[in-house]
């Protein structure tokens, strides 16, 4: 897999939990139950999404919306990984350009997320991606215990934008 095609960004469907729970296990990041993966992609208000390289999920994204203002909603975004293999081949960028062009047309006014203060990879890829630090919560995470950075990005609704 030296030189992937270019990943297809899905919604996940009940048969990916497995595979999405193994990339979060290869990923290390704090994965859930393969249980917990498939209410996920059951829910309404969930965006679970696969990134998909030569047939195979690379990827994933999984996101939920939340009460907002009382203008709108939020989305908290929950997960984001790629299997190590695919790391820096784009494939987070085009699960995070797909969530962003799938929530477009809503009344999204935040997307918020937490990330360990010492994945400093992570922290970079979503300031380019326009989020930034909005305060720290102290001890969140364990094994190890470390502070979670909250992150935002901001969106403008299009109303708002077209009535300017």
């Amino acid at each position: 897999m030296d030189n992937p095609s270019k990943p297809a960004v899905l919604t996940a469907v009940p048969a990916d939990a497995v595979a999405i729970r193994q990339i979060a296990i290869a990923a290390n990041i704090d994965s859930w139950s393969e249980s917990d993966y498939l209410a996920e992609i059951e829910r309404r208000d969930s965006f679970v999404l696969k990134a998909v390289v030569d047939g195979e999920i690379g990827g994933f994204l999984l996101a939920r919306t939340v009460p907002g203002s009382s203008e709108g909603s939020d989305i908290d975004l929950y997960n984001i990984a790629v299997r190590p293999e695919n790391s820096r081949r784009g494939l987070g960028t085009a699960l995070m350009a797909e969530l962003l062009n799938r929530i477009d047309s809503a009344n999204i006014e935040n997307i918020w997320l937490e990330v360990r203060e010492s994945n400093t990879e992570a922290i970079k890829f979503y300031e380019k991606h326009r989020f930034s630090a909005e305060l720290t919560r102290p001890r969140f995470y364990s094994n190890p215990v470390e502070n979670a950075v909250i992150m935002r990005l901001k969106l403008v609704p299009k109303e708002k934008v077209n009535s300017v």
